[in-house]
């Protein structure tokens, strides 16, 4: 991917994308055919009939709140309307993705700021300064190198091999909608997010779309909702590669039944 700073390579680039960014989905669509180079028509709502689409809210680590729960049932609701067929599912695999992510990113992430700071480590804020220390103990290591490049190996073989299950799984459910975080919008600087009597990171809250990620499929965000205080409630249509036609015309459908954006309060 050109011009990302730090560069997008080595396991990075398993994952890096950037998409378009509108408040309707026809607006991203049209960014989309820009960015690709193709120009290409939505799926027909007609011919997205009977598509099986799974619901995946649980991946067995991270509660999700109960606006985000009624966020998902309302766009199963939606799609049901239009004659998709919808059921709650559990995809094979992507439990797993939050821990591979891990494995895959976050080490290469931190060696690459190493090598972006050195020699001007005064210019890192108080957190790359952490990840700086403590990559700077493990990189002098032989040891600790030996042991990174060996479980690096290992999640990348694992992650082809979760990936292809799923892929092979989405040959009869194309599509799946999940929550994009656990909760709603929180505040900047929250470090822990409260879900029942579960409490976890901001980072694992994120979960359902780090699995995503990992796998590299497409996907779109749409609201679906909002929480006590206003603020917008998204969900994850995720597809096939190469079938961002058919999961815009999906979020198309939950836009058009569930409102889609609507103005924050106090803006």
């Amino acid at each position: 991917m050109d011009g990302h700073t730090p560069a997008a390579t080595g396991p990075l680039s398993l994952g890096a994308c950037i998409g378009p960014m509108a408040r309707f989905v026809t607006d991203v669509s049209f960014l989309f055919d820009v960015l690709s180079g193709e120009q290409s028509e939505m799926v027909p709502a007609q011919e997205m009939r009977g598509l099986r689409v799974g619901i995946w809210g649980n991946d067995g680590r991270t509660p999700v709140s109960a606006e985000t729960r009624a966020a998902l049932e309302v766009t199963a609701e939606a799609l049901g309307e239009a004659h998709l067929d919808v059921a709650e599912t559990a995809p094979p695999g992507l439990s797993e993705g939050s821990r591979l992510w891990i494995e895959l990113f976050s080490r290469t992430a931190a060696n690459q700021l190493r090598d972006f700071y050195q020699g001007r480590q005064e210019h890192a804020g108080p957190i790359v300064n952490s990840t700086l220390e403590t990559t700077e103990e493990k990189a002098s290591d032989m040891a600790g190198k030996i042991d990174q490049a060996e479980a690096l190996a290992w999640a990348l073989v694992e992650r082809e091999r979760l990936r292809e299950e799923l892929l092979r799984w989405m040959k009869t459910t194309p599509l799946i909608v999940a929550p994009v975080g656990a909760v709603p919008a929180f505040d900047h600087g929250t470090k822990r997010i409260v879900v029942g009597d579960d409490s976890f990171s901001v980072f694992r809250a994120f979960g359902y779309s780090q699995a995503f990620n990992v796998f590299g499929l497409p996907s779109v965000c749409v609201r679906a909702g909002q929480s006590a205080e206003g603020l917008p409630i998204g969900v994850q249509i995720v597809g096939r590669p190469n079938e961002e036609k058919t999961i815009l015309a999906a979020a198309a459908i939950i836009e058009e039944a569930l409102g889609g954006w609507r103005r924050p309060p106090h803006f």
